[in-house]
């Protein structure tokens, strides 16, 4: 069996794409939040089928008619409403559900006792996007985006055309086909390249390719479930090193509660497991360092703070070892420095999936 050398993948162009399935399993709407005088009791529901978690605040605008529930009219907006506007205004108060927008949101009341409205009472109410493609591009194993339909598609519009070396599907549920599209416009009846993705190893689907196009399209049949998709370029450092067997420097530990009672009773639970384990690299010429603080720099985000998760691809031969992972140890401050190093560590720490 042949080993490759590692590969880094970080630099994901969905990151700035715009993500458009053909269908999406719907979401949750749950709790409202009233502010008003008024008597009526709002009740929300539907299947919301939106790409981003919303607030929706519902008010009562209109009460010249009577304050009862069929006479008093209504506005809505969303938190992501345009400032100082409403998506609708006027619209008539029931107690059978109005739909309000086309994400599947519904809102109907209950009438109270005295008058069921005064001007500007208004609700809160929140609709959670569970299965919205934007999990996708998350680098969370536990949140995962599902469509409401076997055969599905999704639409990567990346703005403009960009060189494409590398999809990732991880956590990926087994036995669906798989097929990665690119073309110059967002149209698909002949689109320019078509590849079948691999059969997954270890929940993963890795394919390496050379293409470059605005628009790239999954194309699923037979259902699956993905958490995280990675598509664009990856990191090989120039210089080699003695590769060893896959798992030869490789940590598997448990996280888990390990608790003992005073009589010496011990209980333990396990979550999880995760690998941990170190790159090693004999050698690097100034280009493999100027890369490696590329990478560096990218996953740690000064800016907004954030330590984000990067793919690890120990052997690109081998599916199998596919990683999401972070870096949990500090280079030295020599390290970038000096023309060359001679033997250089960087220790990552495997993003454990918690949900089976």
């Amino acid at each position: 069996m042949a080993y490759g050398a590692h590969r880094f993948l970080y630099d994901n162009f969905l990151n700035e794409a715009t993500l458009t399935p053909s269908s999406q399993a719907a979401g949750q709407i749950a709790g409202t939040l009233k502010t008003g005088t008024g008597s009526a009791t709002m009740k929300a529901s539907g299947s919301f089928t939106g790409v981003n978690d919303l607030i929706t605040t519902v008010q009562i605008d209109d009460v010249s008619a009577g304050k009862e529930i069929a006479q008093a009219t209504f506005r809505w907006r969303t938190n992501e409403t345009a400032s100082g506007t409403w998506e609708a205004s006027g619209v008539p108060t029931a107690e059978t559900f109005t739909t309000i927008g086309t994400d599947g949101k519904k809102v109907a009341w209950d009438p109270g006792s005295g008058d069921d409205f005064e001007l500007n009472d208004s609700w809160n109410f929140w609709a959670y996007a569970t299965f919205s493609p934007q999990n996708l591009i998350d680098l969370d194993r536990d949140i995962y985006f599902k469509s409401s339909a076997a055969n599905y598609n999704i639409v990567a519009d990346l703005g403009s055309a960009k060189n494409v070396k590398a999809c990732v599907l991880l956590d990926t549920t087994i036995g669906a086909t798989v097929t990665l599209e690119g073309n110059t416009s967002d149209a698909w009846g002949a689109p320019a390249f078509s590849q079948v993705l691999s059969s997954p190893g270890n929940n993963a689907i890795v394919d390496y390719i050379d293409e470059t196009y605005r628009y790239w399209r999954l194309v699923v049949a037979n259902g699956l479930e993905i958490a995280n998709w990675y598509l664009g370029d990856y990191l090989q450092l120039a210089e080699t090193w003695a590769k060893t067997p896959w798992g030869s420097g490789i940590t598997t530990q448990r996280n888990m509660d390990d608790s003992r009672s005073a009589s010496g009773i011990r209980r333990q639970y396990i979550y999880n497991t995760q690998d941990i384990f170190s790159l090693t690299f004999p050698f690097l010429t100034r280009a493999d360092k100027d890369s490696l603080r590329t990478m560096w720099d990218s996953v740690y985000d000064v800016d907004t703070g954030q330590v984000l998760p990067l793919f690890i691809h120990y052997f690109f031969d081998e599916s199998d070892t596919m990683r999401l992972c972070r870096i949990i140890a500090d280079f030295e401050a020599s390290f970038f420095r000096y023309q060359i190093d001679r033997l250089a560590s960087i220790n990552f720490e495997e993003v454990p999936r918690t949900r089976l």
